[in-house]
């Protein structure tokens, strides 16, 4: 269960005997341990220089722990007896779900003024927080299943995101922005969902009918666990199109309309045939029709400074 922020990614590790969590900084190379704690410490998130993380040392129910990267400073940040599970972190603010109350809600600490509150007073269950900003995003069982809630800081206001009359289930929220995808079993198989706060508007962004699972979000790019092939694969949907995250050869789970599609950060390596991001602010830009949705190199052309390809759906 990795999570990454700019050049650090960190995760749980058990090379030890136990789980404890490690990093990895992208830009020097260096991999570091920042908890090795006895028993376990699991489930990772980081935002800036802090890294926060569900810890096991006391023998009994988790707390909810963070580690300073400039201070070189650890704090726990939950004290209650009971369970304090699946940290998410935003500036200062850090959430989870925690069960002290009879059933599981969701609270926040706030770094900057050492306060805890209670997020979510309602009697159902509440679970697996995300935080972007002022707008807090979560599972809510009050309606039967699961359905994404909305939690905003800045009018203290409660709104749901979701609304299918609780015949399905609604989970696994990620937010950026205006933007809000969860994983959804309304047609049966789970699929990626999206809702823009901006205009009302809900998206379907997955329609293959295998399970499409633990959405993230960063920008205009949605990332998702996919079970279409024989083992799970990492996909991306960006600017319109959905694609394999390595290997541009791989068949498009829905056919977009006819049209070409930009999208940012790649480059096309001609000798393997891969899409590669070592080369920053690149450009490839897909042309694609309707009459097969199988995509297939037929034509690239690459510049001096292997910056824009063009790649052309097959026939």
């Amino acid at each position: 269960n990795p999570a990454i922020f700019g050049d650090r990614i960190v995760w749980t590790d058990d090379r030890n005997g136990l789980l404890d969590i490690y990093m990895y900084d992208l830009s020097t190379g260096i991999e570091t341990p920042i908890c090795t704690a006895g028993n376990n410490q699991i489930n990772p998130a980081i935002f800036g220089d802090r890294i926060v993380w569900e810890d096991y040392r006391s023998g009994g129910p988790p707390d909810i722990y963070m580690y300073d990267l400039v201070t070189g400073t650890e704090t726990q940040i939950t004290t209650n007896a009971n369970n304090q599970y699946l940290p998410a972190i935003f500036g200062d603010r850090i959430v989870w779900e925690d069960d002290r109350n009879g059933n599981w809600d969701i609270y926040m600490y706030d770094l900057s003024t050492s306060q805890e509150t209670r997020i979510t007073t309602n009697a159902s269950d509440q679970s697996a927080p995300a935080i972007f900003a002022d707008r807090i995003v979560y599972d809510d069982w009050r309606n039967g299943l699961r359905d994404i809630y909305m939690y905003d800081l800045s009018t203290s206001q409660e709104t749901q995101i979701t609304a299918d009359g609780g015949s399905s289930d609604q989970r696994n929220p990620a937010i950026f922005g205006d933007r809000i995808v969860w994983q959804d079993d309304r047609n049966g198989a789970p699929d990626i969902y999206m809702y823009d706060l901006t205009t009302g508007t809900e998206t379907q962004i997955t329609t293959n009918g295998s399970s499409q699972q633990y959405p993230a979000i960063f920008g205009d790019r949605i990332v998702w666990e996919d079970n279409r092939n024989p083992s799970p694969d990492i996909y991306i949907y960006t600017d319109g199109t959905i694609t394999s995250g390595a290997n541009w050869n791989a068949a498009w789970p829905t056919c977009p309309p006819d049209g070409t599609y930009t999208i940012q950060g790649y480059a096309y390596d001609q000798a393997t045939h891969i899409a590669n991001s070592s080369f920053p602010g690149s450009t490839i830009t897909v042309t694609i029709d309707t009459i097969n949705p199988q995509a297939t190199i037929t034509d690239a052309n690459i510049n001096d400074t292997f910056a824009t390809m063009t790649y052309t759906k097959g026939t």
